[in-house]
């Protein structure tokens, strides 16, 4: 059918094809999901909201095991990304999860990660906040 091009921010143009238009849609619903921060990192240092421009896509490789995610170096914060098994597409960590990958839940509500999901070590406490 066609290809719809979209501009997210200054930094991020995306582009999808489909046989029609419930496709394409599906798609860059996808690539918004997957891209849109990467023009600008925001997250709250000592109650102070601080941003960040130059973030960075970065692959790292730990024991085997392949770590997807942007970062900020201002910030020295990280977006993290995981893999949908069903299609393999990477979404952003937006959530808290337990050990199994599954949401967490306060009161039966959804419990999300602070400033939509970007994190930065928190050496004292030994875990990203």
């Amino acid at each position: 059918m066609g290809t719809v091009t979209l501009k997210i921010n200054d930094r991020v143009t995306i582009s999808a094809e489909g046989d029609n238009t419930t496709a394409i849609f599906d798609e860059l619903v996808k690539l918004q999901e997957t891209f849109a921060d990467f023009g600008l990192a925001h997250k709250k240092i000592d109650g102070k909201m601080c941003y960040d421009d130059k973030v960075m896509l970065r692959s790292r490789e730990v024991e085997g095991n392949v770590y997807r995610e942007m970062y900020a170096p201002k910030l020295k914060a990280k977006l993290e990304f995981g893999i949908k098994q069903k299609d393999a597409h990477l979404y952003p960590k937006r959530v808290e999860t337990d050990g199994k990958g599954k949401s967490l839940k306060e009161d039966g509500k959804t419990v999300y990660r602070p400033d939509n999901g970007w994190m930065v070590w928190d050496s004292e406490l030994k875990k990203n906040v």
